[in-house]
């Protein structure tokens, strides 16, 4: 039975530190930091530190340029590595787990050493009475504002891991790439009819674009993750 090991961002900065020497064209953007210091004035006077597990660029056809962070994480031994919070200002920071905004990616196994998996497959596209759904054969998927975006193209890049000789600790990496919901955003089935493109023999992604750029995320288990001993 998989254990998933679910943390509060803020714990990271307490329990491991992770550092990436990754720069330049291929890695991350040097403002995608995930520890930011504020200084309060008066009457406090005093500095602040907030520890994010995800900080990175979104922009796509339907989503302006802009920043986004989670500040909570999920890591699997197996799979399903999940980080989530609010990505933009119209979800609450109290909403509950199952309306948060995420970021998720299916990988064949926990990483145990730097890597780059760059293998990433859209599972089989199902249409229901609620509308299409599908999940990640393996890369990332994104959902922001309760619309999900599915990794057509990127790369997800594991520059640290903290292990012993049995357990994974901590994971530290970025990821960049393109995403795409199935159907458009605003597409409505009216008597069953279907967006242009949409093929029911061969379903595919035919919706909105979205890009994420240079997400640093790092993911803490203190209790830590069983790995077999091999990388994938």
């Amino acid at each position: 039975m998989k254990r998933i090991l679910e943390f509060v961002g803020i714990v990271l900065a307490i329990s491991f530190v992770l550092t990436s020497c990754e720069d330049g064209p291929s890695g991350v953007h040097p403002t995608t930091e995930l520890t930011t210091v504020a200084r309060r004035g008066a009457p406090f006077n005093d500095t602040l530190i907030f520890t994010y597990t995800a900080h990175g660029i979104m922009s796509g056809d339907s989503i302006p340029m802009r920043p986004f962070q989670f500040d909570q994480s999920t890591l699997n031994g197996i799979s399903l590595s999940r980080m989530e919070g609010s990505a933009t200002e119209t979800v609450p920071d109290e909403e509950r787990q199952e309306d948060a905004d995420y970021l998720m990616f299916e990988l064949p196994s926990i990483a145990t050493g730097p890597t780059t998996f760059s293998e990433w497959e859209v599972g089989t596209i199902r249409i229901g009475g609620n509308g299409p759904s599908a999940s990640m054969t393996s890369g990332p998927m994104i959902r922001i504002n309760m619309v999900e975006y599915f990794g057509v193209s990127g790369s997800i890049v594991i520059t640290n891991v903290l292990k012993d000789a049995s357990r994974v600790y901590a994971i530290e990496g970025y990821l960049s790439g393109t995403f795409k919901t199935i159907w458009p955003i605003n597409f409505v089935s009216v008597g069953g009819s279907l967006p242009p493109g949409f093929d029911v023999a061969n379903p595919t992604l035919v919706g909105n674009e979205l890009t994420i750029h240079s997400v640093r995320f790092r993911m803490t288990s203190q209790s830590g993750v069983v790995y077999s001993g091999t990388n994938f």
